[in-house]
């Protein structure tokens, strides 16, 4: 991997990216989802001045709302800034699968894998189009992979690339822990001093990447906040992490429906690991199965198994595709065992290479006409098709909204929409989003229904967009709901969609307008 690859590979991996260019593109305008609107929306507070975990509260680490704040520095607050994140890593894992797959058999099976992954990698079902964070963790890992697979003494990078993916989200540990424990196996025979550096190194260059991140909040007095946030909630959230693993070892969820996409590429994947074990090459057959296990683990932990967490399946679908072809190819052409001349065991093995390739091939073109219905829909059908007709609720209501609300006056959401405020591009009253952990089920619920009853006094917003599936019966007597019920009447003329209606507060500016234009 010392020199550039040669011309033809780099004319084919350009025109993978423009692949996943034009498969992003045209999903541009679908309506987000709201992870997504709440990074964009997180990240851009930030930028504003407001501090996270104490003010803007959320359950990710801050490496998410970082990355999203630098999409907005790069390419403002909208639409092309989530576009770019998407694309730009999407390049990025392209690049990784075919530099594992390279240096782990050859160039043509890192081809294959990147194909492989162009083809995959925006899948409707598995939610891929759009930048949630498992985007992210994938480039992490698989470049994680492809320092590991190079035997390299990096230790420095191990820890770095350990660090940044379980910044993003703490159920890669599996992975991190079972592919490093390989890669120490592997350098067991190496003289103790190296050995006791490699460990020691990438060890503490990992430990290093948490330390800056706690100290960060610590020195900044939200040490606590950090803590609640990103592990606390988080343990509960989950739930019993042994009932979960054992969960996901059941085969609807090892191989559910939205992964029959990756099928053909799971395939050749089992046949090149298969070819790894038979040929010996155990350190290279241990990353791959180290990683495939991780995975397994990872997918189950949280306990949800949500169609996106499966994108964590694709790298080593895809480089697990070429080394497949490869070694399909090498299977061939090993079938007869007696001496030939030269140029007769060089054609043979050119036939066998034209048979793998065949058989790659026929793996693509499946995927690709998996694929290929879902761009004879628009854009919003495709968040329709994914999470239902909430999302592109929120975005055609968006407006009505912004035109409600002056520019100096605020609204708020019952419900978990942030789409509301990112369409509006509107700074939300209140950091507290989630109106479920809010009220109904956190560890942290009195905490943060105290901060929002303090946020929404501070702020009066003159409108409340209520989202009618959070009205829960047993919520009359929470101090969240008694004090909305004092200062908020239902507008029965107001604009409407799907689930959401509206509320005004009473003797607001809103409520004023509104009088004097006969709306009420």
């Amino acid at each position: 991997m010392n020199r550039l690859p040669p011309r033809s590979h780099v004319v084919l991996l350009a025109t993978c990216v423009l692949v996943l260019l034009a498969q992003r593109l045209h999903t541009y305008d679908e309506p987000f989802e709201r992870d997504i609107t709440t990074y964009a929306v997180i990240g851009h507070e930030v930028l504003s001045g407001r501090k996270l975990y104490s003010d803007l509260w959320d359950n990710k680490s801050p490496i998410v709302y970082m990355t999203y704040a630098a999409g907005e520095l790069a390419a403002g607050y909208g639409p092309l800034s989530i576009f770019l994140l998407g694309l730009t890593t999407a390049a990025l894992t392209l690049i990784g699968v075919y530099a594992a797959a390279t240096v782990s058999v050859s160039s043509a099976a890192g081809l294959w894998a990147g194909v492989a992954w162009t083809v995959v990698s925006a899948d409707q079902a598995l939610q891929a189009n759009q930048p949630n964070i498992e985007v992210f963790m994938n480039a992490s890992l698989v470049w994680l992979l492809v320092v590991l697979m190079a035997r390299r003494t990096r230790p420095v990078a191990i820890g770095v690339l350990s660090g940044i993916a379980s910044l993003y989200k703490l159920i890669v540990l599996p992975t991190l822990i079972l592919t490093y424990l390989v890669s120490i196996v592997v350098r067991w025979r190496s003289p103790p001093r190296k050995h006791v550096a490699y460990i020691a190194v990438s060890s503490l260059t990992f430990v290093a990447v948490w330390a800056v991140v706690c100290g960060y909040f610590a020195a900044t007095g939200r040490g606590n906040d950090f803590r609640q946030a990103v592990f606390a909630y988080n343990v509960s959230f989950a739930g019993d992490l042994v009932a979960n693993v054992v969960a996901g070892l059941a085969p609807a969820q090892l191989m559910p429906r939205v992964l029959w996409c990756a099928a053909p590429l799971a395939l050749l994947a089992s046949i090149g690991v298969a070819w790894l074990v038979r040929a010996r090459a155990w350190h290279t057959a241990g990353l791959l199965l180290a990683y495939a296990a991780g995975t397994v683990v990872s997918v189950a932990l949280p306990g949800k198994f949500w169609p996106h967490y499966y994108q964590l399946w694709l790298p080593i679908f895809s480089i697990g595709a070429g080394i497949g072809v490869h070694a399909i190819g090498q299977l061939i052409a090993s079938r007869r065992n007696t001496p030939r001349p030269t140029r007769r065991r060089t054609a043979e093995r050119r036939h066998a290479a034209r048979w793998a390739q065949a058989i790659g091939a026929i793996a693509v073109l499946m995927v690709v006409g998996f694929e290929l219905p879902y761009y004879n829909q628009s854009p919003e059908v495709w968040s329709i098709e994914k999470y239902g007709p909430l999302f592109a609720d929120v975005k055609h209501l968006a407006p009505d909204v912004t035109a409600l609300v002056g520019a100096d006056e605020t609204f708020f959401e019952w419900g978990d929409e942030t789409g509301f405020y990112y369409y509006a591009r509107r700074h939300p009253p209140s950091g507290i989003f989630y109106i479920y952990l809010a009220v109904v089920e956190s560890p942290l619920r009195a905490v943060l229904e105290a901060k929002l009853i303090a946020d929404l006094e501070r702020t009066s917003p003159e409108l409340m967009i209520v989202n009618t599936q959070y009205l829960y019966a047993q919520l009359r007597t929470r101090p969240i709901v008694q004090w909305l019920g004092m200062h908020y009447v239902g507008w029965e003329k107001g604009p409407a969609r799907g689930p959401f209606i509206m509320y005004i507060r009473q003797g607001g500016a809103l409520e004023r307008r509104l009088q004097q234009q006969g709306r009420l």
